[in-house]
C-alpha cells in the first residue's frame, strides 16, 4: 500500500514539474517573440537574432515558431560584419590587440576573421603594447567583412590606403585619417527611419484603408406608415475610408468616413421619385470611430472582426421635375456597425480582402426645402434602420 501511495505521489509530482516547465517554456517563447520585434525595429540586429533563435525553436507554439523562423531569415542577411586590422609603425600586422566597440569588449586578439556587429555609428578602440588608437566608423547594414584598420605607434599621420572598402578606417596614435562609408538613412536620422515598404509585417504604426462595395437598406426612416427606408433608397455604393493606429499587430483603433452614392427608389408608389417627369439624386454620409481585431497578428492570412460605434449618418435626397425642386435630409446617430472580413497580405504592409457589415442607426431629425423655402423640420418617431454592406477593401500599414 505504501509503495502504491509513493508511486502516485511521484507521478503527480512529475506531472506538476512537467506542466510548470511547459508553462515556463511558453513564457520564454512569448518573451523572446516580443523582444525580438522590439530589437529588430531598433536595428539591434545581433541581439534580435539571439531572441529569434529562442522563439523559433520547435518547442514554441506553432505561430510563434513560424513567425520567428521567417523573421530570422530576413534579419541574418542584414547583420553586417567587420574585419579588424592593426599595424605597427613599420607596417607589420599586429595580432595581440584588444578591441572594444562603444566601450564594450569586442575581441582580445586579431585573427582576420569577420565579427558580426549591429549597423550604425560605432567607436572602435584598438589597444596593444605598441600604443592605442580610436576609430569612429559607420557600419552599413548588410555589409559583410567591412574593413576597420588602425596603425599603432605611428609618429606622424598614418598613410592613407590607396583603396578602401565601405566601413574602412585608418588611424595613428598621434594623428588620424578616417575614411568611412556614407551615412545610411538610419544613421542620418538618429538610427531610425520611416519604412514605406517594410520587409516584415508592421507591428505598430499608422494604418489606412479604402473599401468599396454595395449596401442594401433595411428598417424605417420615420414612424409613419410609409416611412420605410426602401421608399427613399434601393441601395448605395459606399466609398469608405479608414484611418487609425495599430497598437500592436492585432489591435487597430481609428475612425471611418463613408460617402455613398444612393440609388433612389422608383418602384414604390409612395416615393416622389416614382412620379413621371421627376428625377432624383441622393447621397449618404457616415463617419464615426472604429476598432478591429486581427486574429493572426502579422500572419499573411488575416481574418478580422471590427466594430464601428457612436457615429453619425445623414442622407440627402433631391427631387426635381415639373418646374419644382425639393430637397430633404434625414440625420441621426449610427450606434454600432459590426463588421467581419478576411485579408491577405500581398506585401508585408499592403493587404486586400473582403468584408461584410451591418449598421444600426436612428434618424433623429429631418429638414426639407421646397423651391428654396424651408418646409418642415420635424419627423414622426425614431425607429431603427440601417445598411447591410458587402464589398472589398485594401489596407496599408505604415511603420513609424
Amino acid at each position: 500500500m505504501t509503495r502504491i501511495v509513493a508511486f502516485h505521489a511521484a507521478l503527480a509530482a512529475s506531472c506538476f514539474v512537467a506542466t510548470t516547465a511547459l508553462a515556463d517554456d511558453k513564457q520564454v517563447c512569448s518573451d523572446a517573440y516580443k523582444q525580438a520585434q522590439t530589437l529588430r525595429d531598433a536595428h539591434k540586429l545581433t541581439s534580435a537574432r539571439e531572441q529569434l533563435r529562442i522563439c523559433g525553436r520547435a518547442e514554441c507554439p506553432g505561430f510563434i515558431a513560424k513567425d520567428c523562423a521567417g523573421w530570422l531569415k530576413d534579419v541574418e542577411p542584414r547583420i553586417p560584419s567587420v574585419v579588424l586590422v592593426a599595424k605597427n609603425a613599420a607596417g607589420s600586422d599586429l595580432t595581440e590587440v584588444k578591441v572594444t566597440m562603444d566601450g564594450a569588449p569586442l575581441v582580445t586578439k586579431l585573427d582576420g576573421l569577420a565579427v558580426d556587429v549591429d549597423p550604425g555609428v560605432h567607436v572602435f578602440v584598438f589597444e596593444a603594447s605598441d600604443g592605442k588608437a580610436e576609430q569612429k566608423v559607420v557600419v552599413t547594414e548588410g555589409g559583410k567583412a567591412q574593413r576597420v584598420a588602425a596603425t599603432l605607434g605611428a609618429t606622424g599621420t598614418a598613410p592613407i590606403p590607396t583603396a578602401t572598402s565601405p566601413g574602412t578606417a585608418v588611424s595613428g596614435l598621434t594623428a588620424a585619417t578616417t575614411t568611412t562609408a556614407p551615412a545610411t538613412p538610419e544613421a542620418a536620422s538618429g538610427g531610425h527611419k520611416i519604412e514605406f515598404f517594410p520587409k516584415q509585417p508592421v507591428e505598430n504604426g499608422i494604418s489606412v484603408g479604402f473599401r468599396i462595395g454595395y449596401a442594401l437598406p433595411y428598417g424605417t426612416a420615420n414612424g409613419t406608415a410609409t416611412g420605410s427606408l426602401n421608399n427613399l433608397a434601393s441601395g448605395q455604393v459606399p466609398f469608405w475610408f479608414d484611418v487609425g493606429y495599430l497598437v500592436n499587430s492585432y489591435l487597430y483603433l481609428g475612425a471611418y468616413f463613408s460617402y455613398g452614392i444612393v440609388q433612389t427608389s422608383s418602384s414604390s408608389n409612395t416615393s416622389d421619385c416614382a412620379m413621371p417627369g421627376v428625377g432624383c439624386s441622393a447621397g449618404d454620409v457616415r463617419f464615426g470611430t472604429n476598432l478591429q481585431w486581427r486574429f493572426l497578428g502579422p500572419n499573411a492570412f488575416q481574418p478580422w472582426i471590427g466594430l464601428g460605434f457612436l457615429g453619425y449618418e445623414r442622407i440627402n435626397v433631391s427631387a426635381a421635375g415639373n418646374g419644382q425642386t425639393e430637397t430633404f435630409a434625414y440625420n441621426g446617430i449610427e450606434w454600432v456597425t459590426p463588421q467581419a472580413g478576411f485579408d491577405y497580405k500581398i506585401f508585408p504592409a499592403l493587404s486586400a480582402g473582403i468584408f461584410a457589415g451591418v449598421s444600426f442607426s436612428q434618424y433623429l431629425g429631418v429638414s426639407a426645402n421646397f423651391n428654396g423655402a424651408p418646409e418642415f423640420t420635424s419627423m414622426d418617431g425614431n425607429p431603427l434602420h440601417g445598411w447591410v454592406f458587402l464589398g472589398g477593401r485594401v489596407n496599408y500599414d505604415l511603420h513609424l
